[in-house]
This record gives structure tokens, C-alpha cells and sequence, in this order.
């Protein structure tokens, strides 16, 4: 009997380690937070957009750059990496390039990434 016990909360136990472990794929409010079009305080010719699936650099109003990222608790090797849904970090991937940043803030005005390997600042302002 106590076997019999001991077992069954042993099973509930597991699985509800397993399910309280699941990704989730709703945004955090700091994540919605990256959406939009920012300017760089350092260059003002420089912006970025961020959609809800892309990463558009543009400078002088021609885009430099677009690609899809993903955001994580780590920076991510592939676009294909499907446990990553929400965290810290944004990882942008262009063709033959992979670029990580930490998020520094992220609030309804400001945005400040931090370049992973460099260690550089990025900061931003909405455009208005």
C-alpha cells in the first residue's frame, strides 16, 4: 500500500514537473515593447524596426538590413530553435550572419541593446 502511494505521488509529481516546464509562446509586455520604429541617439540617419517576425536596419532611409529574429534567455543558433519564445536576449539572422544582443530596457520610448561579443551600447528612442 504505501508502495502503491508512494508511486502515485512519485507519477503526480513528474508530471507536473514536465508541464509547469513547457515553452510558452505568449510575449512577455517588455518583448510587445520592441515593436516599432526606433533612432539611434547616436546617428539619427540610423533606424531600426522592429516587427513581430523582423529585424529592419535602415540608414539614411534605405534598409541596410532585414531579417527575421527570435527572442531567448540565450542567444540562439538557429532560426529554427522553437524553444525560444520570450527573454533577455534578441537574436537577429541574416543570411550568412548571426547577431545576439542583450536587452538592456525596453520601455515605450527608450530601447537600449547591448552588442554580445562587443559589449557596445546601442540606445534608441521611438520615433515619434
Amino acid at each position: 500500500m504505501k508502495k502503491t502511494i508512494f508511486l502515485f505521488v512519485f507519477i503526480i509529481s513528474i508530471v507536473g514537473i514536465f508541464a509547469s516546464c513547457g515553452t510558452s509562446t505568449k510575449k512577455s509586455d517588455s518583448d510587445s515593447k520592441l515593436i516599432g520604429t526606433w533612432v539611434s541617439n547616436e546617428d539619427s540617419k540610423y533606424e531600426l524596426e522592429i516587427t513581430t517576425s523582423e529585424w529592419i536596419d535602415t540608414y539614411e532611409g534605405k534598409n541596410t538590413l532585414k531579417a527575421k529574429y527570435i527572442l531567448g534567455d540565450t542567444c540562439a543558433v538557429s532560426i529554427t530553435d522553437k524553444n525560444i519564445q520570450s527573454g533577455k536576449y534578441i537574436t537577429v539572422f541574416d543570411n550568412s550572419e548571426i547577431y545576439c544582443y542583450f536587452i538592456v530596457s525596453a520601455t515605450d520610448e527608450n530601447l537600449e541593446l547591448s552588442y554580445v561579443g562587443r559589449g557596445n551600447t546601442l540606445s534608441f528612442s521611438k520615433k515619434k
